[in-house]
Formats: C-alpha cells, sequence, structure tokens
C-alpha cells in the first residue's frame, strides 16, 4: 500500500515535466525548445525533462550571459573531437567529484585567475612539466 502511495506521489511531482506535450510547455520553453517540437514525442520521458530544465535556466540567464555561453559553445564546437571528449571526460570527473573538492576546485581556479599573465604561464609550464612521463634511458 506505501509502494502505491509512494508512486502516485512521485507521477504528480513529475507530471509538470514529464510526459508534457510540446504545446503544454511555457512559451518561452517552446521559443528555447523550438529545434525539438518536430521529434518532441519521440523522445522519452527522461530526456524531455532535462531538456526543460535547460530551457528554464537559459531564459533565467541575463543576454550577456547567453552571448558568453554561446562563444564558449562555438569555441567547444571547434575543437578537435579527440579534444572535446577529453572535456566531456573531464567534466564528468568534475561532476562526480563530493562537493567539498568541487569547492577547493573553483577557490584555486579564482587564484589562478588572480595571477597576472607571467605567472599563469610560469604556473602552466610547470604543470605540464610535471604531467609529461620522464623520459626514457
Amino acid at each position: 500500500m506505501l509502494n502505491k502511495v509512494f508512486l502516485a506521489l512521485l507521477l504528480i511531482c513529475c507530471h509538470g515535466a514529464w510526459g508534457q506535450e510540446f504545446g503544454q510547455l511555457p512559451a518561452d520553453v517552446q521559443t528555447t525548445l523550438k529545434p525539438f517540437e518536430q521529434r518532441w514525442d519521440s523522445l522519452d520521458d527522461h530526456k524531455r525533462a532535462k531538456l526543460i530544465r535547460g530551457a528554464e535556466r537559459w531564459n533565467q540567464l541575463s543576454p550577456a550571459q547567453k552571448k558568453k555561453a554561446r562563444q564558449r559553445f562555438e569555441r567547444f564546437q571547434r575543437l578537435p573531437k579527440a579534444q572535446r571528449e577529453l572535456a566531456q571526460q573531464q567534466l564528468q570527473q568534475y561532476l562526480h567529484l563530493p562537493p567539498h573538492k568541487r569547492q577547493k576546485l573553483k577557490r584555486q581556479y579564482r587564484q589562478f585567475q588572480q595571477l597576472n599573465p607571467a605567472q599563469r604561464q610560469r604556473l602552466k609550464q610547470q604543470f605540464d612539466r610535471q604531467r609529461r612521463p620522464p623520459p626514457r634511458p
């Protein structure tokens, strides 16, 4: 009985995003997701919910934030396939880190950004030297 109640509550909570017809979405979300309209019915509920959340986040960005995101995406698209795949792997690794380690990385990145260009270049070179395997005898 408890399982049925839980399932009913879960379905009620998820109904807002899952199983929605494209035309039932808010107008701003429809505009953002227009490229998916023709195949919306063929997408599974999980993919739809993910797209809706993404569209809602996108719609909350300022014009300057949207412009910066577009530029980053275009730069990412121009990377060679191997570099794009590496970036995606690194993102997944980051997302699986515990919150305290993510915060530490963010803090270190902010500190790195505050260095002057010469200091950043020296640090990058030092990092590259440490990452290279030692020469073979």
